[in-house]
């Protein structure tokens, strides 16, 4: 029996006579019959039971996946071997420990039925073409990977499992809903091109961590438990986070600078309750990944922008939450952004108005320099229309004239007329022109509130 995976999976691995040298084979034995050979080699106790059994320097080449569907007494351990095709557990019970090491496996190790390990199942220093799990009783698990092509876990009770990479990963799933157990993954720096996690993790918690990533996908997925991705980076600059259609719970994400990455997609995900620590983000987070494929569809554009409010809205919530004033403000001005869009100009004038005036000279009370710059543009355009009007008098605008003390008595009644909490002059504003003193007090009054708003911003 042989477990295929998919066609456009590639294996890794290659043929054993380009891995040893052929003074290194001459101390290997060529296996061509696992039944002859377990029945040469595995010896059984009193009550029927398969005794311990180490097995070394043997090349395994074999048409057909290699079975385990047997009673195990003591420890099964592979050292230093080589398999053509993989080996599958199927119904089995290891009273000891099974091991893998040193070893290469041309195929798939996987699980047929319920196999119980009571003294865990344990890989080191090996290489494999790929791991599927689905189901069984795992115990305690070190896995010490050199490298693997695909690694999937579907299903499978662990006490816990630790998962060490000393070489690249092709692709990981893990897929939550029949895991019980605590998975650590500690990927030493290495790359994993392909990250899929998926399903309802109510016996399962996750801790993945120091990982090079090609694409990290969470889709369908609901964390009940404890899960933590910490300090994760884009492969050259180039990796691509997607986080789709889950409830992430408390979930933490520590050490991970969004900056690096080509593009982060946060989609109807549930945030509120999660912990971002040193966490850096950047304009290549969008709030939805509907624009992706319709960018300019108007539907689309609508949904892109009400599921980007709702996404930043959650993470400006989750940030107040752990007092980061910074990115809570950030994420608010993105969330108005998006509000602004889904707005009307029919339906929604003053609202839009409102929303766009905000913008424009405060970034929503985030910057300094719009108010100080729009205070003297809307006074400057105000003055400029009395001083064309002939409201002063003793002096006009002239570009053939100059006069220093005009300049002066003009400029210092430019500075008076910007406070807006001076005497009102009657002599100076009568009939229409009071409208342009209520003006020049009213802009006036929204900048200096939007610059002391900027300047305590950082303040609660």
């Amino acid at each position: 029996m042989t477990k295929k995976l998919p066609p456009l999976y590639h294996p890794i691995i290659m043929n054993y006579k380009e891995i040893y040298s052929k003074q290194e084979l001459e101390n290997f034995e060529i296996v061509t019959d696992w039944t002859k050979f377990a029945k040469d080699n595995i010896e059984k106790d009193v009550f029927g039971r398969n005794k311990s059994v180490f097995i070394e320097r043997k090349i395994f080449e074999l048409d057909v996946d290699l079975s385990f569907n047997g009673d195990y007494a003591g420890e099964f351990v592979f050292i230093n071997c080589y398999f053509k095709k993989g080996f599958y557990f199927k119904g089995a019970k290891f009273s000891g420990a099974f091991s893998l090491a040193s070893s290469y496996v041309n195929g798939t190790i996987y699980t047929e039925g319920v196999t119980t390990f009571d003294r865990g199942f344990l890989i080191f220093d090996s290489t494999v073409d790929g791991i599927l799990l689905t189901k069984g009783q795992f115990g305690s698990c070190t896995w010490s990977l050199k490298k693997i092509g695909r690694l999937t876990i579907a299903g499978g009770i662990f006490d816990n499992l630790d998962i060490n990479l000393k070489g690249e990963l092709g692709q990981l799933n893990i897929e939550a809903r029949k895991i019980t157990g605590d998975i650590f993954i500690d990927g030493g720096g290495k790359l994993i091109e392909d990250v899929n996690i998926s399903g309802i993790a109510r016996g399962m918690s996750l801790f993945m961590y120091n990982i090079e990533i090609g694409q990290l996908a969470i889709k369908l997925f609901v964390n009940e438990n404890r899960f933590k991705l910490s300090n994760i980076k884009p492969q050259n600059g180039k990796g691509n986070v997607l986080l789709s259609h889950s409830q992430l719970g408390k979930a933490e994400l520590s050490s991970i600078n969004f900056k690096k990455f080509n593009v982060v997609i946060i989609d109807e995900v549930n945030l509120v309750d999660c912990t971002f620590n040193n966490v850096l983000w950047s304009n290549n987070v969008f709030g939805s990944s509907a624009h992706l494929s319709h960018l300019g569809v108007k539907d689309v554009d609508d949904v892109f922008n009400l599921r980007s409010r709702e996404t930043f809205r959650q993470l400006k919530y989750a940030m107040s939450k752990q007092g980061d004033i910074i990115n809570e403000q950030k994420f608010h001005s993105l969330e108005m952004g998006m509000y602004y869009k889904t707005l009307s100009w029919k339906k929604d004038f003053w609202t839009k108005m409102v929303i766009l005036l905000s913008h424009l000279t405060s970034d929503f009370g985030q910057s300094l320099w719009r108010p100080l710059l729009f205070i003297f543009l809307f006074h400057t355009v105000l003055f400029l229309l009395l001083l064309f009007s002939n409201i002063f008098q003793g002096f006009e605008f002239s570009v053939k004239e100059f006069s220093s003390s005009a300049f002066g008595e003009g400029f210092n009644y430019y500075l008076y007329l910007i406070n807006p909490i001076r005497p009102f002059d009657k002599d100076l504003f009568h009939g229409g022109w009071i409208a342009i003193d209520i003006l020049m007090r009213i802009s006036a009054s929204y900048m200096i509130y939007n610059i002391v708003r900027a300047t305590r911003r950082f303040i609660r």
